[in-house]
């Protein structure tokens, strides 16, 4: 079990840029031309962080304790914007070890001021 957090834009990119082969229990994804070269609109955090998550987006109750449970929650563009920020912020405080572990979150905080600017709501994922 692990602490993962993501924010992604609902029925983005993220649901058609790779085609899936199965053969019996392997998956194998392969991305698709048009989508090469353009950033996730679906970015993750791994790690539980002081559930600095958790925190700015007011999810404790997602939190399982070895993990999140698992919930799916669609939150305005304000709200989204205001807490990926302010956990970031709480994430340099940590002097976390992996200094690098947040820039994911960090790019996709920047592109949501430009390219997701009209984009209404957003999916977190608590897992």
């Amino acid at each position: 079990m692990a602490h993962d957090f993501a924010i992604r834009v609902p029925n983005g990119i993220w649901s058609k840029r790779y085609d899936v082969i199965t053969v019996g229990n392997e998956h194998t994804y392969i991305e698709k031309e048009e989508y090469k070269g353009v950033p996730n609109d679906e970015v993750y955090f791994f790690g539980y962080a002081d559930g600095i998550f958790y925190k700015a987006f007011r999810c404790e109750e997602c939190n399982n304790l070895l993990s999140g449970d698992g919930s799916i929650s669609l939150i305005p563009y304000d709200t989204a914007v205001n807490a990926l920020k302010t956990a970031i912020d709480e994430f340099y405080k940590l002097n976390y070890p992996d200094s690098t572990r947040i820039n994911d979150i960090k790019e996709f905080y920047e592109r949501m001021k430009n390219d997701y600017k009209n984009v209404k709501y957003f999916e977190i994922i608590f897992s």
